[in-house]
Order: C-alpha cells, then sequence, then structure tokens
C-alpha cells in the first residue's frame, strides 16, 4: 500500500485495530505498521506470539524478517525504549539534539523546534523553556530578518544540559494514586483569530457567544444530546476542555 496517498495511514490503522481488535492491550500494541507483542512471562511469549502469527495468516499479512525480533526484554516502540517497568528516550533523538551548533537561520529554528518536539514528555514545562527559539522567529516574514539573540543562546545551553539528563517515565500502577500533572505557560496559551471554519461552527449555535455540543452514550447505547452554552470567549481547545468537564458533571 502506497503511504503517500491521502488517508492511507489513517485506513491502514483501522484494518490493523479491526485485525487485532482481541489482542490490542491485552497483549499487543500496534500503530500503523509498527507492532510489538507484549508478555508478561516467559510461559505466555511463545502462546502471545503463536496467536498473533494465527491472525496475521488470517488476514494474509506478511512480516520482513529482518525487522522482526522475538523475546527480548526491551525494545524500541514510536522512537521510545520500552521495557516492562519504564519508558526511556530513544539515545539517538538525545544525540540528535546534544550535536546540533547554535541556529544560523530560520531553517536550523525549525529542525531544532522538531526535534525538540520528540522529547517534550521527558521535559517539565518544555514550551515555556523553548519560548526564547519561538521569539526568534517573531516578525521573521524573510531569512534576513532572522537574529539569534543572545537569550535564546544561553536557553539553547540550558536546554542541551537538560536534555543530557533526561528522566526516565514509569507505567501507573492500579494500586498506586495517580497524580496528573499539567504546566501552562501565559505566554504560550494566546489566543489565535478565528478561521472561516471555525466561525461557521461557533455561529451555527449562537451568533454572540461561545458552545460546545455533547453527545453521551450510555452502555445500552442510547444517546443524549447536550448543548452547553459559555459566557465568556473561548479558543477550540478550551471549548472541548469545557466539554469534557461538563460531561462528566452529566453523567
Amino acid at each position: 500500500m502506497p503511504f503517500g496517498l491521502k488517508n492511507t495511514e489513517a485506513t491502514y490503522q483501522r484494518l490493523v485495530d479491526k485485525a487485532f481488535q482481541k489482542q490490542i492491550g491485552r497483549n499487543l500494541e500496534v500503530y500503523v505498521d509498527d507492532l510489538v507483542i507484549k508478555s508478561r512471562t516467559e510461559l505466555e511469549i511463545m502462546r502471545d506470539i503463536e496467536e498473533t502469527f494465527k491472525t496475521l495468516r488470517e488476514i494474509n499479512m506478511k512480516l520482513n524478517p529482518k525487522k522482526c525480533t522475538f523475546g527480548i526484554e526491551e525494545g524500541m516502540f514510536l522512537g521510545y525504549k520500552v521495557n516492562t517497568k519504564v519508558i526511556k528516550v530513544c539515545p539517538d533523538k538525545v544525540e540528535a539534539v546534544l550535536s546540533i551548533p547554535s541556529p544560523k537561520c530560520l531553517k536550523d529554528v525549525h529542525k531544532l523546534n522538531g526535534k525538540l518536539a520528540s522529547l517534550n514528555r521527558f521535559l517539565s514545562k518544555s514550551t515555556e523553556k523553548s519560548l526564547p527559539f519561538f521569539k526568534t522567529l517573531k516578525k521573521c516574514t524573510k531569512k534576513s530578518d532572522f537574529q539569534w539573540t543572545a537569550e535564546a543562546e544561553v536557553a539553547f545551553k540550558q536546554m542541551k544540559k537538560l536534555i543530557a539528563e533526561l528522566p526516565t517515565l514509569t507505567a501507573p500502577m492500579k494500586i498506586e494514586e495517580l497524580i496528573v500533572y499539567l504546566a501552562a505557560a501565559q505566554e504560550a496559551y494566546r489566543r489565535r483569530t478565528s478561521v472561516k471554519g471555525q466561525i461557521l461552527a461557533d455561529g451555527s449555535s449562537c451568533v454572540d457567544s461561545f458552545g460546545a455540543g455533547l453527545i453521551l452514550t450510555n452502555p445500552k447505547g442510547a444517546e443524549f444530546t447536550y448543548a452547553v452554552r459559555f459566557r465568556f470567549d473561548a479558543t477550540n481547545n478550551e471549548a472541548e476542555y469545557e466539554a469534557l468537564i461538563a460531561g462528566l458533571r452529566i453523567a
């Protein structure tokens, strides 16, 4: 299947989701063409592999032996090093940032921001720390307008120090309390101007305010529809958060 075609990846993802629906979350995870069989004990390995291969034969899907590895305690999945206890950052991604020189043009800053995006879940307040990089892109309508400031250089060196000692992530345990940590920077959640699609969506319910629609489905399949009207101006993201909170209260 040529992945350059429109909606190919989404179509392929629906295919594997349907094919492996009995295994996903239990002993297998799959994202497009990246598939990982996960077994808790050595005794379960052969059973899980056999079940997966049975499904592969049923849908006539073949694997590339050169890209397959079996019986390992730690492996790469979606750019992360994963084992039974922790999730580690990919060493190649860390090295890619540590070896990059100070940006000299707009293209270099875009490359830097792209590399940092793959590491942001390991960095506390990553957006706030990257703010000096984004400021260099402001008012740069052409390449000659670019200036790498002293503030950006200091932030760049501090970021490298942090990346050299990134923490590991652990999977949540059922018996332990789960604490959600949310960091928000005032300079980064600034409201954007609406585009035509957003104006139509906001105006379809009420022209002088903002709102959201909710659809709740109970275990029997019955749907309940609600409309929420806000007494404040809201971005699309804020509307989604408010809709989620309202949905939880209604449920």
